[in-house]
């Protein structure tokens, strides 16, 4: 009895540390299937569903679709679970497809050794399409942006936080072909993707404010904010 009860301990101990720390190794990503009727929040390591027992982390997003000439429409997302365990939150529709997504997740405090930060999420959806169409490429309610726009060179990948470009803005880049790219902002804000491929990047970046503060009666020493674009280059007439 003394050791079944040791090891459900110790069981229930690592679960409750996966969960406490999951959100140091997961980030928000949204994505619109290729018709343009469903749209899907993902929490994991890349825009496809992952562990559905997380998803509960996330539900406080709020999440929008755009349409053509880049209007909002806010998105009530239901939990979607698939066999082998892994999920989304995910919501279709009968309409015109939609044209993009984007989604804003404030996590909370988190505590980290002696130095608490807050923790916020963003995630944007941008394909083919939507390159050649500039006001679905920004975003008016991402506080930390990553906008792409085509170039000569490749694709242009542009960090804005609060509307303005970030200078030493962490960037990693990856796909299911080649191993992550680790890129650093230039002064405008700027890191070029070249040699592109017919695939989905998966784009994360990261900011952090060293602005101390309370919120929901937690102190903390920083801010840290992550923003995610899936960036579907699968179509054709990339």
């Amino acid at each position: 009895m003394t050791i079944r009860f040791r090891r459900s301990f110790a069981l229930a101990l690592l679960l409750v540390a996966t969960l406490t720390f999951s959100a140091q190794a997961h980030f928000v990503w949204v994505a619109i299937s290729d018709d343009g009727s469903t749209a899907s929040l993902y929490f994991g390591e890349g825009p496809f569903p992952s562990e559905a027992a997380l998803l509960g982390h996330v539900a406080q997003s709020e999440a929008f679709a755009r349409t053509a000439d880049g209007k909002y429409v806010p998105l009530k997302l239901e939990k979607k679970i698939e066999e082998d365990g892994d999920g989304s939150w995910s919501v279709t529709q009968d309409g015109s497809p939609w044209q993009g997504m984007e989604a804003v997740c404030d996590y909370g405090v988190l505590a980290k050794g002696d130095a608490p930060f807050w923790l916020k999420y963003y995630g944007k959806h941008a394909d083919a399409s939507t390159l050649k169409n500039k006001t679905l490429c920004e975003s008016e309610k991402l506080a930390l942006d990553i906008v792409p726009s085509k170039t000569d060179e490749g694709i242009q990948l542009k960090a804005l936080f609060h509307g303005k470009p970030v200078e030493g803005c962490e960037f990693v880049i990856y796909d299911d072909t080649a191993d992550p790219q680790e890129r650093t902002t230039d002064a405008q804000g700027n890191v070029l993707l070249k040699d592109l491929k017919p695939v989905i990047y998966s784009v994360r970046a990261k900011w952090v404010e060293e602005k101390s503060g309370e919120h929901d009666g937690k102190k903390y020493d920083s801010i840290r904010h992550y923003s995610t674009v899936s960036l579907n280059l699968t179509a054709d007439d990339q």
